[in-house]
């Protein structure tokens, strides 16, 4: 459905109610949200909050859709993806400064120009924002400070500590909706980590799935563990509930195949997490964020 109006609330420009978010998600599946906006600054961004709280919604960014599943029924949240403003990448007082929305792989190469090497980082697709989010290849590490929007209309910065991040976490709650972010490497020759650079995503596309329509590691690596190797040895490699199916090229990815359900997807990854757990006694935990379920 197309742009809706609510009785007795303001028209936000841009906003689509009642909206089909699998499109948004590279696992292409998903169901519908209550609300949905791209916002290109911060002033659409504090317009389209306050409205979405003040008709008793929760409120959720997502940055390129690389790590979450939506159900596949409706879902009654407003989710807002931040756009123009928010892909800025810059050199700023000898750091990378890169807007939320900005993509990880450019950030990596923007980086390499100036001399700092981001390319352990190298291949995780997505927003820096997304991933500072998740912690995703341990990026925190590489962040300076971030600067963040309240939801109460402040805009504030924060310098990381080791405490605000751990394995896939993000622990600094306040930090409701990053808005931008500095980061900084180890230093090198540009032409010497653009080999690196070059080096990891030739290795990634080889162990990993890089085209099918997944969301990346699916589970997080138990202590002393690799979630894929686990699947793996349980011969689970190929394994398929409907369109949804582990990859046979990396176990911990769960691929649509075909026209997969979210709920197929959900569904086959229970199937794994119980198999895995009577076979070993582990509980993998996941590492998709998973909307609605």
């Amino acid at each position: 459905m197309g742009n809706l109006k609510i009785k007795g609330q303001p028209d936000i420009q841009g906003m689509v109610f009642n909206y089909d978010i699998s499109g948004k998600c590279s696992l292409k599946a998903g169901g519908r949200v209550f609300a949905f906006a791209a916002v290109d600054n911060l002033e659409q961004l504090q317009h389209a909050y306050d409205f979405l709280r003040n008709i008793g919604l929760e409120v959720m960014v997502m940055g390129s859709g690389t790590n979450i599943l939506f159900h596949q029924d409706f879902t009654n949240i407003g989710v807002l993806q931040l756009g123009r403003d928010f892909k800025h990448i810059s050199n700023a007082k000898g750091l990378i400064k890169a807007g939320a929305a900005a993509n990880l792989g450019k950030v990596i190469v923007e980086g390499a120009k100036i001399g700092y090497d981001l390319s352990p980082l190298s291949g995780i697709p997505g927003t820096i924002g997304g991933a500072i989010k998740g912690n995703s290849g341990n990026i925190c590490s590489y962040v300076d400070s971030i600067r963040y929007f309240s939801g109460q209309g402040e805009v504030k910065c924060h310098k990381l500590k080791e405490s605000d991040y751990g394995y896939r976490q993000f622990k600094a709650g306040q930090a409701e909706i990053i808005l931008e972010a500095e980061l900084a490497g180890s230093r090198g020759k540009p032409d010497k980590i653009m080999k690196n650079i070059r080096e990891a995503i030739r290795k990634k596309k080889l162990a990993q799935p890089i085209g099918a329509r997944s969301a990346g590691c699916f589970f997080k690596n138990p202590p002393g563990y690799a979630a894929g190797q686990l699947i793996q040895e349980a011969g689970l490699k190929g394994f398929r509930y409907g369109d949804a199916a582990v990859s046979g090229q990396h176990a911990n990815f769960l691929i649509n195949c075909g026209h997969a359900s979210a709920e197929d997807i959900f569904v086959l990854s229970q199937i794994v997490k119980e198999l895995i757990f009577l076979k070993y006694n582990i509980n993998l935990e996941h590492e998709v964020r998973l909307v609605g379920f």
